[in-house]
């Protein structure tokens, strides 16, 4: 949803929207891709596509490209009037939080 009309809605609905839509988006997009992970790898597997993972100093050189992904995408929404330092605390606390609460109910696996 646009910031500016998100801001604008009457008092009662932003609180409506957040406890409908973000999470419950984002745990129904994680249940979905741990449900077809699985079977897409054997299907690609079984089609003959190679699998690959990446380890060791090419994994190690992952956290240093996300950085410079993640400096880019700041620098233009940045430009574009967005407060990235908000959103990134937002995800960074939520993404915590749901570890913490995933962990204290032992559903991790």
């Amino acid at each position: 949803m646009n910031h500016k009309a998100y801001d604008h809605l009457p008092e009662d609905l932003p609180a409506i929207l957040d406890a409908h839509s973000a999470l419950r988006l984002a745990d129904w997009i994680g249940a979905t891709m741990d449900a077809s992970d699985a079977p897409a790898r054997n299907i690609a597997g079984e089609g003959g596509n190679a699998i690959i993972s990446i380890e060791g100093e090419a994994r190690a050189a992952w956290p240093e490209a996300g950085a410079r992904v993640r400096a880019s995408w700041v620098k233009a929404m940045t430009a574009a009037g967005v407060d990235c330092a908000m959103l990134i605390s937002m995800a960074e606390r939520l993404a915590v939080d749901e570890l913490a609460t995933q962990e204290a109910s032992g559903s991790m696996t």
